[in-house]
C-alpha cells in the first residue's frame, strides 16, 4: 500500500509527503547502514537501504489506514531519526492510497 504523511507542529505543516522521503538524520542512516553491514562509510546503495529499513520500523508504529492527528509524543524513543525539531509537539496524519 502506498502512504502519504503530513507531520504537523504548532499549526505548521513540517514535512508532507512520501513515507521514503522524510528527513532522516545523517547519523541515523550511517548508524543504521553500520548495523546492518558493517559499513561506517556508506555507499549509497547502503544509505538508501539504511534509510528505507528506518522508514518501515517508523511506519509499523502507526495504522496501516488513513488516520489523522496522531501525537508523536507517544514514540519519541523510537523516532529519534527523524530529524524534526519538537517531535513532541508533533502530530502525524496518514492517508492511504
Amino acid at each position: 500500500m502506498k502512504y502519504r504523511i503530513e507531520i504537523h507542529c504548532n499549526n505548521q505543516t513540517v514535512y508532507k509527503g512520501k513515507p521514503l522521503s522524510m528527513p532522516i538524520k545523517e547519523e541515523a542512516i550511517v548508524n543504521k547502514s553500520d548495523e546492518l553491514f558493517n559499513d561506517p562509510d556508506p555507499c549509497i546503495i547502503h544509505q538508501s537501504y539504511a534509510r528505507q529499513k528506518i522508514v518501515d520500523a517508523i511506519m509499523e508504529l502507526f495504522p496501516k489506514t488513513s488516520t489523522k492527528n496522531i501525537p508523536l509524543e507517544n514514540h519519541l524513543d523510537r523516532l529519534n531519526a527523524l530529524d524534526i525539531e519538537n517531535l513532541k509537539d508533533c502530530f502525524i496524519d496518514i492517508e492511504a492510497k
